[in-house]
């Protein structure tokens, strides 16, 4: 690697094709392609670049970011495995992995995650966590994972004592994902708001320039509803209606699986609209399988394995099956996800690349901590939590939550809805879209509104400008309604 790589913008390596020799990326993507097909007479080979890195064809070069500086850029013969090859590895129904058993496994591997969350991860001075032999790092995702988990397992009390130090310790690393355990709501929600409104508009270039790799994008379309507007969520309909299967790369269509299958979806048009990409399993997933020692991997690019994809596919591949209950996908999902999951260390650490070295793996580098796959692989009710009323109010309308919230009413004198959470235990909520009104009902009776809410036990604050209500909340209670009156 260069010498203060971790300083690098990007690194950009030239090269050159020689005499009868062409060249054509597998797939386009944003400024490139991951793996690009060299064809020489009658031979043809793969140029792979390593996650984070895209061959720009055109300009023939190699653009390398700072992540990846330190990893190979492969070049091979082209060989591979077809799609009805790997389907037929599951003709085997001892490949067949049963409810409570991928249960077993996948909890097995949170146990670890929990473990290293708490104590074999954490620097309790400095209230940072360690990702293999990487330096100490404050980090939002593992904060907020371990205190979901410690508040399904009902040990949140101690956890939240320990990690309420980082609203001084880490004030500008806290965003909306914490700040439904530890609150913080005015700061946070303002740089929230700046935030989306950057997101927003990356997501409206990317969809003007029919670019696929917006797909890799978590939850697209809950997000487009809820934080974007009616007119980007039929954009995004549109665009998923048209685009071509056969332009997208592996991550990419790993991404729209997920989109498709994994995700809550905000109505039945984008379960429609997104219905499509389950031709990406047979087209573009089953053929970048690789097995390994009876373990199965994703290659996202020719003799390179990336874990997260893999883990993420499986999750997505599973949902797919077991909504379809087609059982080979599902067993295909479940392999792949057991097959990565055997790779962690004690703390529930990944490593982020494998590298396909004739018969073996060799590590490529770099690492998945657990905190990047917890959401999605074991998602659990207390995980905070974009919950969607779009189908009774339209768009812009959510309540960002760690518990389960239904609409009770939703009419033009009232909304009125319903919350479930363990007694006497505080957490905070957002709630977007919510248009002047007459009074407020929380805890029972009329709150009025406070801007030092935080301060108190509980209480509300309410931003006409953003129609935004904020709300700290405790209760003697385990269910209780709040309202308000229009």
């Amino acid at each position: 690697a260069p010498e203060g790589a971790s300083d690098l913008v990007r690194v950009s390596i030239p090269f050159t094709l020689g005499a009868g020799v062409t060249t054509e990326a597998a797939a386009s993507g944003r400024g490139g392609t991951s793996f690009a097909v060299v064809s020489l007479q009658n031979s043809q080979y793969y140029l792979s670049a390593p996650p984070q890195a895209v061959i720009d064809i055109p300009n023939r070069r190699i653009v390398l970011q700072p992540e990846a500086a330190e990893q190979a850029v492969r070049y091979v013969e082209a060989t591979g495995n077809t799609a009805e090859m790997v389907s037929r590895w599951f003709d085997d129904p001892e490949l067949a992995v049963a409810d409570a058993v991928y249960a077993t496994r996948v909890n097995a591997y949170v146990d670890a995650a929990y473990a290293g969350w708490a104590a074999g991860r954490y620097h309790a001075a400095s209230l940072t966590w360690t990702r293999g032999s990487e330096t100490r790092a404050f980090s939002e995702e593992a904060l907020t994972a371990y205190l979901a988990e410690a508040w399904r397992r009902d040990e949140y009390d101690r956890a939240y004592a320990e990690m309420r130090r980082a609203v001084d310790l880490h004030p500008t690393r806290l965003g909306i994902l914490s700040s439904a355990f530890l609150g913080n709501l005015g700061r946070v929600y303002d740089r929230f708001a700046e935030d989306e409104q950057a997101q927003r508009t990356l997501l409206e270039e990317e969809l003007a320039a029919g670019e696929p790799t917006l797909f890799q994008r978590p939850e697209l379309f809950m997000y487009a509803v809820v934080r974007g507007s009616e007119s980007l969520y039929e954009e995004v309909l549109r665009f998923s209606a048209e685009v071509d299967l056969r332009s997208v790369d592996v991550i990419t269509a790993v991404g729209m699986l997920a989109n498709a299958f994994l995700y809550e979806m905000p109505d039945a048009r984008a379960d429609e609209a997104a219905g499509r990409f389950s031709d990406l399993i047979g087209r573009t997933i089953l053929a970048s399988i690789v097995r390994m020692d009876g373990r199965y991997y994703l290659q996202t690019a020719p003799g390179q394995v990336d874990v997260y994809q893999t883990v993420l596919a499986g999750a997505a591949l599973n949902a797919y099956g077991v909504r379809r209950r087609d059982a080979r996908v599902t067993a295909i999902g479940r392999n792949l996800v057991e097959s990565v999951l055997a790779l962690a260390d004690r703390n529930g650490l990944l490593p982020a690349t494998l590298l396909v070295r004739g018969e073996t793996l060799e590590s490529g580098g770099g690492v998945v901590a657990p905190e990047s796959i917890y959401a999605f692989l074991n998602p659990a009710v207390s995980y905070p939590r974009l919950i969607s009323f779009y189908e009774e109010l339209g768009s812009g309308h959510w309540i960002l939550s760690p518990v389960k919230v239904d609409p009770v009413r939703l009419t033009g004198e009232e909304w009125r809805f319903a919350l479930a959470y363990p007694r006497r235990r505080t957490f905070y909520l957002v709630m977007q879209g919510v248009p002047a009104f007459t009074r407020m009902e929380l805890f029972g009776q009329t709150w009025r509104d406070a801007p030092d809410f935080e301060i108190y036990s509980k209480g509300r604050h309410y931003l006409p400008d953003s129609r935004t209500m904020l709300i700290k909340y405790s209760d003697d209670s385990e269910r209780r309604e709040f309202a308000f009156y229009f």
